[in-house]
């Protein structure tokens, strides 16, 4: 079907010889076949620079500009839903040539209805675009963050399909959300196409392929890539950004950028570097500007620390202990070093003490061999005192545990990691020890942790004095989430 710019249905044969293609998307190929043949196709126009010069259904692509050298002619487009920007875009250029539009997807038609077929008021694209590569606890904090702090509705956010899959929790929670908000795509990085997923439920299922894909970007303020480390996936997609497009992209530097960074990844060095900004919490900028040659805007504390509002501090009975209770670690993690952190812990295992260490491995097999020589660690120095948290908790489960049930936090990591934990144990005034150069840089951000070698002098009641009858206050998730939300305005605007 062809609808006007007015939305009025419009018959093939009325549609003038002379047509020109909006948009080098392939789902032109549908629309050209429904063409009638007399009519005559000249070229196809596309904002985006990399695609022009090149061929689409075996017609030439040129920039938009190219349709100031025309006659009288059509546009025919099958991007409705950029409908109001490409009608004043054609406008500007020709003045005598009149644009419609090709519907054939069901989503098409059911957003023409919705609107009572008035497709030049028809301006639903996003506003901000997230790329996430895999980490569904970030990308879930995140969005819920967005989802209580801001528009919802005004950010779209691009998911690996392949990495997802392998998340169960994060396939439910898109499926949960995209009920209500439609705004969760996935990608398949092996061709960088939408994964048109049969089930609505999972995908929002916007009628995108490459060409859609590049003209969601086109139409967004501002795009953010949140961690360029897992490159195998995200890389074909960064290298058909153009300069424009990289122009409105804010890299947010995770902590695998700064520190898994290898020579052959210049690649994405290449792309990075032409990026309209970077940030990175500023104890990372170093290495940042180390790895990449990029000077990165150092920004706040944990900016994916986020203290969902569903999440509710109760069940304190199931948690209160008599002894003194240290966190060990944050997982089976070799830069973790929870080995020397138990040995420093040593001179307390005749006290009333119980040593808690993380070392769920979620099913991946390579921590396997590091939560071995943990457990055999904790056990040969502090026996039955030593609790390994074998078992995947979920994230409200886990803050509870760890607010209710936990008094001192340990970590002799060499590279800073975990930062989401430290900042919320921070926040709820937990007595923490670091390696002195982790110390100091987390100080940097707000969160106060000494140094791990103070407590090879210290003794029992040292440790009894750090143990707090910790109340949780009322706006607890308030005061957690103040700066980090404010943190995201300023990057947003």
């Amino acid at each position: 079907m062809f609808f006007d710019e007015n939305g009025k249905l419009f018959q093939e044969d009325q549609i003038q010889d002379c047509v020109i293609c909006w948009g080098a998307s392939t789902r032109n190929e549908e629309m050209l076949n429904h063409l009638p043949s007399d009519k005559n196709v000249e070229f196809v126009i596309d904002k985006n620079i990399e695609l022009q010069g090149s061929k689409i259904s075996g017609y030439d692509v040129y920039g938009i500009e190219k349709l100031g050298e025309c006659k009288e002619c059509t546009v025919i487009s099958v991007l409705i839903r950029f409908a109001d920007s490409i009608i004043r875009s054609v406008h500007e250029l020709n003045s005598k040539c009149k644009v419609y539009f090709y519907v054939e997807d069901l989503f098409d038609n059911q957003l023409l209805v919705q609107t009572n077929y008035m497709v030049m008021q028809q301006d639903d694209s996003f506003k901000y675009i997230h790329i996430f590569p895999s980490d569904s606890i970030f990308m879930k904090l995140f969005y819920e963050m967005i989802e209580d702090s801001f528009n919802i509705k005004e950010h779209l956010f691009i998911l690996v399909l392949r990495k997802a899959l392998e998340t169960p929790d994060l396939i439910q929670f898109a499926e949960k959300s995209n009920r209500k908000n439609k705004n969760i795509m996935f990608i398949d990085d092996a061709h960088i196409h939408c994964s048109f997923l049969q089930d609505e439920r999972i995908n929002c299922n916007l009628p995108f392929e490459n060409g859609g894909i590049g003209e969601e970007l086109e139409a967004s303020y501002r795009i953010f890539l949140h961690s360029a480390f897992y490159s195998d996936y995200i890389i074909g997609l960064l290298k058909k950004l153009h300069q424009g497009l990289l122009d409105k992209m804010t890299w947010v530097c995770w902590g695998d950028d700064s520190f898994c960074f290898h020579p052959e990844d210049a690649v994405v060095s290449d792309i990075l570097q032409r990026a309209g900004r970077a940030v990175a919490l500023g104890y990372r900028v170093g290495e940042i500007k180390k790895n990449y040659g990029i000077l990165a805007q150092p920004i706040g504390r944990g900016i994916y620390s986020y203290l969902p509002k569903t999440i509710k501090f109760e069940g304190r009975e199931r948690y209160l202990h008599d002894t003194v209770n240290i966190m060990v670690g944050h997982g089976p993690i070799e830069s973790d070093c929870s080995e020397y952190a138990l040995e420093v812990l040593g001179r307390f295992s005749a006290d009333d003490i119980k040593i808690i260490c993380p070392v769920s491995t979620e099913g991946v097999t390579y921590y396997e061999k590091e939560k071995e020589k943990i457990i055999r660690k904790g056990r040969e120095i502090f026996g039955d005192k030593f609790i390994p948290l074998e078992d995947y908790m979920d994230l409200s489960e886990y803050y509870n545990f760890l607010a209710f049930h936990v008094d001192i936090l340990v970590n002799a990591m060499t590279v800073l990691q975990s930062v989401t934990t430290l900042t919320f144990a921070s926040c709820l005034g937990k007595k923490i020890f670091l390696r002195k150069e982790m110390s100091d840089a987390l100080e940097e951000n707000g969160v106060k942790a000494d140094d791990i070698e103070v407590l090879r002098k210290k003794n029992y009641s040292d440790l009894l004095g750090y143990k707090e009858d910790l109340e949780i206050t009322s706006d607890i998730h308030e005061m957690h989430n103040r700066d980090l939300i404010e943190e995201w305005r300023k990057l947003f605007s």
